[in-house]
């Protein structure tokens, strides 16, 4: 009886939201033909772990070392008995449908009203890059979920200071840990928060004690493992180097960056006269290129949004919400702009953390725009940006990017056609995978395969050969082509082509 009260009470938001999300990730996943790279090492290492354990699993891949994720997806298939890949989708919309709520949950402790929850529920579901990583196999989707959640659990901590408030986030900021190692930083640093909320001055020390204190034990208990099983320790632990290696050599790698590429600029880029301003040009360029980034992650008419809306002040902020909030997107600010500044490059699913909490502001910014739409002009504003926000997911809704089902069935060929112990070479990770031939070895043999020259006729020494090709590359096949003919051709609506060779005796011999 009370379970069904609960379920009453809850906002009529959050049920629309949630089947919004699962019918989202459905519809995406059910038209994605073909895997993402990074979800082979996932899947690979979940199935050597049902096969060979965890210890095992963890040394098949680069992503396998941080196996957090690789464990749920293959208990998750051992229960409900999916594959290895429809579990992975499974998971990953959970993960999603946690990110939507808690997304909600954090409006409404920004003072969102019932008609700002229903506009916050549409942004998030109509987020663009968001929805464009749904059918991703990535352990992002579990980070993302579960730094919302702390996110929400540190606000209510702040308004009620209890232990049960304070254990939710750290959990909450563990889990997020456990799938990817930036988590790390915001469980260390955002319980400092509470030294800047001036609310709870006189109980700071006390609040800060409740939020650092399981960090202090599990720190503990880490190295207490390390003590007892140094080596084991070690090989588990390795990826907590990559924020040890960024303190102690972070600033050198920005260092050497910046000038391997102001020389590039001065040499290829800029006349000789303009050469003493290509510090300044470089600084210009590398802050307008992050800037881009973010916006183009946002999509621009969200970010015009969500920086109207805080111009504006449209969200009725309290003072711990304002803090937390502004304290999360600093850190994010902080760790994504360090990379870009090392790598001059961003994936956009490195800018989603961010863009999630940057997107908050939005649904403040619709509402306001709607309740002040009595004027045509005022109302074309917003419809007009209610259609863009609608617009920006509809080329991933659609599947309107290019087609890689030519690489499914390129590789589901060679898997039931390629006689037993033949030998194959392939310049494609996913085709590879597809193919079935490899197994775990892939991992290996996609590096060995990089290094094949196929000018210099090192095919030959292979029996058969897939390359994937696109419109740009297809003259490297002239060669080949004149040698051999293709046994098969796969082709997309892109012109991207795959195309299969058998190689004679003759051939290999030669």
């Amino acid at each position: 009886m009370k379970l069904m009260q609960t379920i009453q009470q809850i906002n009529p938001v959050y049920w629309l939201a949630v089947f919004g999300s699962l019918l989202l990730s459905a519809w995406i996943n059910y038209h994605e033909t073909v895997i993402n790279p990074d979800a082979i090492c996932y899947l690979l290492s979940a199935d050597e772990m049902g096969r060979m354990g965890l210890t095992s699993a963890m040394q098949i891949c680069p992503q396998a070392k941080w196996p957090f994720y690789s464990v749920l997806v293959f208990l998750f298939g051992s229960i409900t008995h999916f594959s290895l890949t429809l579990s992975a989708y499974a998971v990953d919309a959970l993960f999603s449908v946690i990110s939507v709520c808690a997304f909600i949950t954090i409006v409404k402790q920004m003072g969102g009203s019932r008609r700002v929850l229903w506009f916050a529920a549409f942004v998030i579901l109509f987020a663009h890059e968001f929805n464009s990583v749904r059918q991703y196999i990535i352990r992002d989707h579990g980070f993302w979920a579960c730094y919302l959640l702390a996110v929400s659990f540190l606000i209510r901590f702040f308004e009620h200071p209890r232990w049960k408030n304070a254990l939710a986030f750290s959990i909450s900021m563990a889990l997020a840990t456990l799938f990817r190692i930036e988590g790390a930083i915001f469980f260390v640093l955002m319980p400092f928060t509470a030294f800047f909320i001036k609310t709870f001055r006189a109980r700071r020390y006390a609040n800060f004690i409740k939020l650092y204190l399981p960090i202090l034990l599990a720190a503990a208990a880490i190295i207490l493992w390390v003590v007892i099983n140094p080596g084991q320790a070690q090989h588990k632990l390795n990826r907590f180097a990559e924020i040890q290696s960024q303190l102690t050599h972070g600033l050198h790698n920005i260092s050497w960056r910046y000038h391997s590429s102001l020389s590039a600029m001065i040499t290829h880029v800029l006349p000789q006269e303009s050469a003493r301003e290509a510090g300044m040009l470089w600084m210009i360029t590398i802050f307008a290129g992050y800037l881009w980034n973010i916006v183009s992650n946002l999509s621009p008419v969200c970010a015009l949004l969500a920086a109207y809306a805080f111009y504006a002040r449209l969200a009725p902020l309290r003072r711990p919400v304002r803090t937390i909030l502004f304290a999360a997107i600093v850190l994010n600010l902080m760790i994504t702009g360090i990379f870009y500044a090392q790598h001059i490059f961003l994936s956009k699913r490195y800018l989603i953390a961010l863009s999630l909490l940057l997107l908050l502001w939005v649904p403040f910014a619709l509402a306001h725009l709607q309740l002040h739409a009595v004027t045509w002009r005022s109302r074309a504003v917003y419809y007009l940006a209610v259609l863009l926000i609608a617009a920006s997911s509809m080329g991933v809704l659609l599947n309107m990017g290019p087609s890689k089902s030519h690489i499914r069935q390129a590789g589901d060929w060679l898997a039931v056609n390629l006689p037993p112990g033949v030998s194959l070479y392939t310049n494609d990770y996913q085709l590879m995978y597809y193919s079935q031939q490899f197994g775990a070895a892939i991992f290996r043999k996609s590096q060995d395969y990089k290094k094949i020259n196929l000018k210099a006729g090192e095919w030959k020494q292979f029996d058969y050969l897939a390359l994937r090709t696109g419109r740009r590359d297809q003259q490297q096949l002239t060669d080949i082509m004149q040698q051999l003919s293709p046994v098969k051709i796969f082709e997309n609506n892109r012109g991207g082509r795959v195309f299969v060779f058998k190689v004679s005796r003759e051939e290999n011999a030669t």
